[in-house]
């Protein structure tokens, strides 16, 4: 049987538990499974800034905090409301772990556009 919640996505950050600091964006459409997938998956990830920051976490016996930013989001808006997220972090001098992709300097313009006439921010 299909999970009701399966098609509904969230955007989270992840927070240092020591410094509340942000380290990083991004999407799921399950939270619990998400944060799981962050903590014990660290060989198969590739973004070696954030394994190393969570082995690090992991050492002290603490894991980043995950907290969901929106909720029930397809998958579309999901992926727009993160590229825009990590964009605004970074403008904002936030040293976010995620890896930088070829779209976020393709759409920088695009995002300062968003982000100009959006509520969604204010």
């Amino acid at each position: 049987m299909q999970d009701a919640h399966e098609d509904e996505y969230s955007t989270y950050r992840l927070r240092d538990p020591r410094s509340g600091d942000i380290k990083y964006i991004g999407i799921t459409n399950d939270v619990k499974r998400r944060l799981r997938d962050h903590t014990h998956q660290l060989n198969k990830l590739s973004n070696s800034r954030k394994v190393s920051w969570i082995r690090e976490l992991r050492q002290e016996g603490l894991t980043p905090i995950l907290e969901p930013i929106d909720r029930h989001l397809t998958k579309s808006e999901a992926r727009r409301r993160e590229r825009t997220l990590i964009y605004l972090y970074r403008l904002d001098g936030i040293d976010l772990l995620n890896n930088e992709f070829a779209w976020m300097r393709r759409e920088s313009t695009h995002m300062l556009n968003l982000y100009a006439k959006s509520t969604y921010f204010r």
